[in-house]
């Protein structure tokens, strides 16, 4: 925000650009070796799609709420938190109660909430800006979180890892 404060919009719009091309390329790569990834998370194909899905929308939300604290318009981002917070729990449970696979259900409600809200700062991000690339602030970009990359990836791999080997070695 504050190096490109002259076009923090088009820098927001080129970040969006850029983490759903990066997200696109994991979901073909994905769909080329769809097997070997479902047999090593034990997720199935369409919950991998829905995950993906959220993926490519996600960032926009974080972009957007990352924009309004830096301009310090809290009120958005809590309503937007509450909305997500109080509608997940309205779809989740009828889905849940009627679902066989209740954790699949719940990871389905969640995620349908999320993307609806997240769509809402991905068009209001892409109106502001159509610049989906700018060779300068993808550089800059990803030259900042390439270093970070073994290290988010180690957390998520550590996070999960005692689900997978309990889920393998007794039952989920």
């Amino acid at each position: 925000m504050i190096k490109y404060a002259k076009d923090r919009d088009g820098f927001i719009t080129a970040l969006l650009g850029l983490s759903s091309s990066i997200t696109i390329a994991w979901f073909i790569i994905y769909l080329i070796f769809n097997v070997f990834w479902s047999r090593i998370f034990d997720i199935s194909f369409g919950l991998m799609i829905i995950m993906f899905i959220e993926l490519l929308f996600m960032p926009s939300f974080e972009y957007w709420n990352a924009r309004n604290r830096y301009d310090y318009h809290y009120k958005p981002i809590v309503i937007s938190s509450l909305i997500i917070s109080i509608a997940t729990a309205l779809v989740s449970i009828p889905l849940i109660m009627s679902n066989e696979n209740k954790a699949q259900a719940a990871i389905i409600a969640r995620i349908l909430v999320s993307v609806l809200v997240y769509l809402i700062p991905f068009v209001l991000i892409i109106k502001k800006s159509r610049l989906f690339f700018k060779k300068e602030y993808w550089k800059f970009a990803l030259g900042f979180n390439l270093p970070l990359i073994l290290h988010f990836v180690s957390t998520i791999v550590l996070g999960q890892s005692d689900r997978i080997m309990i889920g393998r070695i007794v039952s989920e």
